[in-house]
C-alpha cells in the first residue's frame, strides 16, 4: 500500500457518516447509491460525495449499469490498511512516513 492510498483510507474512515455507509455496503454485498441514500437523512448528492471518497480510497468498488452505480466493499483493502496502521503505530519507524 502506498502513502497516498493509506492517507485516502484514513480520510475516508474519519467521517462517522462514511463509516455508517461503509457498514451498510459491507452488510449488503452490493447496493445502489439510491438505496444507500434512502437509508440516510441526507441528500443523494451528499451520499454520492461520500461514496466517491470511499471508492477513491479503494475501500469500495463500483460497478456501473447505465447511470446507476452499485457498490461493494473490498475487505482485502481494509485488512491491508489495518496491517499498515499497526506497523505505523506499533512496530516500525520506517513506516512512520506513511502519515502526512
Amino acid at each position: 500500500m502506498n502513502k497516498k492510498q493509506f492517507n485516502n483510507i484514513a480520510k475516508a474512515l474519519s467521517d462517522p457518516r462514511r463509516l455508517e455507509i461503509l457498514k451498510v455496503i459491507a452488510e449488503s454485498g452490493e447496493i445502489s447509491c439510491g438505496t444507500i441514500a434512502d437509508r440516510f437523512p441526507v441528500g443523494q448528492s451528499t451520499v454520492s460525495h461520500h461514496l466517491k471518497l470511499l471508492a477513491d480510497s479503494g475501500l469500495v468498488s463500483v460497478r456501473r449499469e447505465g447511470q446507476h452505480g452499485f457498490y461493494s466493499a473490498n475487505p482485502d483493502i481494509f485488512e491491508e490498511y489495518i496491517k499498515e496502521l499497526q506497523e505505523v503505530i506499533f512496530n516500525s519507524d520506517s513506516k512512520r512516513d506513511m502519515v502526512e
